[in-house]
């Protein structure tokens, strides 16, 4: 892919993953509302049918279980000192968790902030905060593309996923522990058949709170 000038930033997504997919000019540029309803879809959806609704008590419990397992794991080893393997697990762990898509930009091999990125992240960070989803625990995963090492791309995930952790932090007072940074570096591309592009080179806010589903 051709790195113009013009294009010198990374255009960085952050994803959350959801119950439904958004369409794709909707997930560039979500407003504060639509992160609210897509990070608490799990609060508002309905149950499954009602062939297996006598399974769905068990299977949140179990749910629950594991993702309280993981924040207490999390929090308590450091996100920088799980393996690779590891952080697979963990992705696996969070895969139907709900979900919303942003651009975030930074500056080529950067983990810094730039002013390009504060509408975005002001957006998010004020839908954190909101009513609704105030209190949940997120995840922020970084990611690269397939692009150089893949121990250099780890590091510059995880440096970029508590750059926006931090930013998060100091302006809008999330309690620190409620945003837990993790980078997984080219190891889980969003676009497998296009390596190098664009939408690979994203952050991911994963909503990794359980709420019962309404009956």
């Amino acid at each position: 892919m051709t790195r113009t000038t013009a294009t010198c930033g990374l255009a960085l997504s952050l994803l959350v993953w959801s119950w439904a997919s958004l369409s794709p000019a909707l997930a560039q540029t979500p407003s504060e509302k639509q992160l609210i309803d897509a990070l608490g879809a799990a609060g508002t959806r309905s149950a499954a049918p009602a062939a297996s609704a006598a399974k769905a008590p068990a299977a949140d419990a179990a749910k629950a279980g594991r993702l309280d397992a993981l924040i207490k794991s999390l929090q308590a080893k450091g996100s920088r000192a799980f393996s690779v393997k590891e952080r697979t697990e963990i992705a696996n762990i969070t895969v139907s968790q709900p979900s919303i898509d942003m651009e975030v930009t930074f500056d080529f091999n950067s983990a810094v902030v730039g002013p390009q990125a504060v509408p975005t992240l002001d957006t998010l960070g004020r839908a954190l905060t909101s009513p609704e989803l105030k209190g949940g625990t997120y995840m922020v995963a970084g990611h690269t593309d397939a692009k150089g090492k893949a121990k250099i791309n780890l590091a510059l995930s995880q440096r970029r996923a508590e750059a926006v952790r931090d930013y998060l932090v100091s302006k809008f007072g999330i309690e620190k522990a409620m945003l837990v940074p993790m980078g997984f570096g080219k190891e889980r591309l969003k676009n497998p058949a296009s390596p190098f592009a664009a939408e690979n080179r994203r952050v991911q806010i994963v909503n990794l709170t359980v709420k019962q589903a309404q009956r």
